[in-house]
């Protein structure tokens, strides 16, 4: 059997060859030599032996094996010519034990020169280096040493939530806990720093993205591991970036890099890890390029606003409508919604979009007669944002038509007591407060309790996704909260028939007089009863 068929026995041997120079490595050649079937083994660094198995003295050279690395040659009796297999997990070892050796060099030059943080730069919290340090010693080592550097940023998921939940003291546990669990699973050579907030960097220096890559998911299953604090057990996620350096490379330039890649490994989901490569640089500047050409479109008012109707089914009756945002670029069309706010907000612009979608649709209720109530979407930037909320809450009280004011489930979730504070005096103010796309994150019965909501928009994917029982028992839980607490509901995203025949299926006994739902589907089926 070799390490290739036998994946636990190769996590075995990465345990014993932890922490990194401080191994016992004649007990790791024995090991090997039991998974791989050799028992005449040795280890050496520039020509000193660092660990046998048997002997080598009496073997000719054309049947002892050398796998030599930058830093050890592993040297082994084999009878037979070993195959593939049994040639990759031996180079895979060696490489393994020459990052342990050149940790071992690292740390005893460390102890002759040992890094020394510049005065102020120590994390008070996690006694890590904070960014400050971090790129200072990055760049010396740049300047000085190897090419070959790998850094990775790692950070916590919903960390927001642990704060809001449980209180600042024990999130603050939690990151202290996640620092000593880094330390205690990277070699003694690696340099951990605390980067701000739930984000920590690693410098793992004459590091591959290969052997990166294997590291980050270990460091990751450490810090999913139970956290007891007080009375609880927490579990949190880490998702990671990793980045190598190329030539020249400063460390900012590196760290960038290393944050480009968690923020796509999030965009995956939490406890994902992504590698900064071509594809993520293309998209990156793509993105950069497209935030340039907002900013333009801003100052030359390219924006438009449609106007999505809600529709009570299964009369077809328009009993609303929502106002959003539309983008029609020039070249690429009309941008993904989405999309382009992701990037006002990146920009810092999300503000300036709603309020002037906020604008369009006070005057497009004043041109009806009987102003149907229009709904928009209200981002967490903004809802975090005083001053907006001023703007926003005095230009709803000068005007005589009422608004709906669309807030996600994240956004309350993640924005603490502020948030609370600012959709309260929006009510104030006049407007109707919703929570939009619940079931698209959490869809968190806490989240129902935040705030006394006059409506709940539930999202598609809650209807789709997974077993259609389980779905229609949760649908039909959240109806009857509504019911006993007079929230509306409405059904978002309902794009295709079979969406719409599936939500049609709802026991009518449960949606009393039917229900409110918008999307294409909706808006077809609409369409097709005014034809006809």
């Amino acid at each position: 059997m070799t390490l290739t068929t036998m994946p636990a026995a190769w996590s075995q041997l990465l345990q014993q060859i932890k922490p990194f120079g401080e191994t016992d490595y004649a007990d790791v050649l024995i090991r090997a030599g039991e998974i791989l079937g050799f028992s005449t083994a040795k280890v050496e660094k520039s020509g000193r032996s660092i660990a046998r198995i048997g002997g080598l003295r009496d073997y000719t050279d054309g049947q002892i094996h050398e796998l030599a690395h930058s830093h050890c040659t592993l040297s082994l009796l084999w009878d037979n010519e070993p195959d593939a297999d049994v040639v990759e997990s031996l180079n895979s070892f060696t490489v393994v034990l020459d990052l342990a050796l050149l940790a071992e060099d690292r740390r005893s030059q460390a102890a002759s020169t040992p890094l020394v943080a510049p005065s102020g730069t120590k994390d008070r919290l996690t006694k890590t280096i904070d960014r400050d340090g971090f790129t200072d010693y990055l760049d010396l080592e740049f300047a000085a040493g190897p090419s070959n550097a790998t850094v990775m940023v790692i950070g916590l998921d919903g960390m927001s939530t642990v704060n809001d939940t449980l209180g600042h003291t024990v999130g603050d546990i939690v990151i202290a806990e996640t620092a000593d669990r880094l330390r205690e699973t990277l070699r003694s050579c690696d340099i951990v720093s605390r980067l701000g907030g739930d984000v920590f960097g690693i410098y793992c220096p004459n590091m591959g993205i290969e052997v990166a890559t294997k590291l980050a998911g270990r460091l990751q299953g450490a810090i999913a591991m139970p956290i007891a604090v007080q009375t609880h057990e927490l579990r949190v996620t880490a998702s990671a970036g990793i980045a190598s350096r190329s030539k020249g490379e400063k460390a900012e330039q590196i760290l960038s890099h290393g944050d480009t890649a968690l923020q796509a490994a999030k965009a995956d989901g939490a406890g994902e890890l992504a590698v900064y490569d071509g594809a993520i640089r293309m998209r990156t500047e793509d993105r950069r390029m497209l935030a340039a050409e907002l900013v333009d479109a801003l100052a030359d008012n390219q924006l438009m606003t449609g106007l999505e109707p809600i529709v009570h089914l299964p009369n077809g009756s328009i009993v609303g409508v929502e106002a959003h945002v539309i983008w029609n670029h020039p070249v690429r069309g009309e941008i993904d919604r989405n999309e382009f706010m992701d990037l006002a907000e990146l920009i810092g612009r999300v503000s300036d979009v709603e309020r002037a979608v906020l604008e369009y649709a006070l005057s497009e209720q004043a041109l009806e007669d009987q102003a149907m109530r229009t709904g928009m979407n209200v981002s967490g930037s903004t809802l975090r944002d005083p001053v907006a909320i001023d703007w926003i809450a005095d230009r709803l009280m000068s005007s005589p038509n009422k608004m709906i004011m669309e807030v996600t489930e994240t956004a309350v979730s993640t924005g603490g007591s502020i948030v609370v504070r600012h959709l309260q005096k929006l009510r104030d103010a006049g407007a109707s407060i919703v929570l939009d796309d619940f079931g698209l994150s959490f869809a968190s019965i806490r989240t129902l309790h935040a705030f006394a909501f006059d409506g709940v928009k539930l999202h598609n994917d809650l209807l789709t996704d997974g077993d259609n029982a389980r779905a229609m028992a949760i649908i039909k839980g959240v109806y009857a909260s509504a019911e006993a607490t007079g929230f509306d509901i409405v059904h978002s995203g309902v794009d295709n028939d079979d969406d719409l025949r599936l939500l049609m299926s709802l026991d009518s006994s449960v949606t009393g007089q039917g229900f409110y739902a918008q999307g294409r589907a909706v808006r077809a089926r609409v369409a097709a009863a005014n034809r006809s």
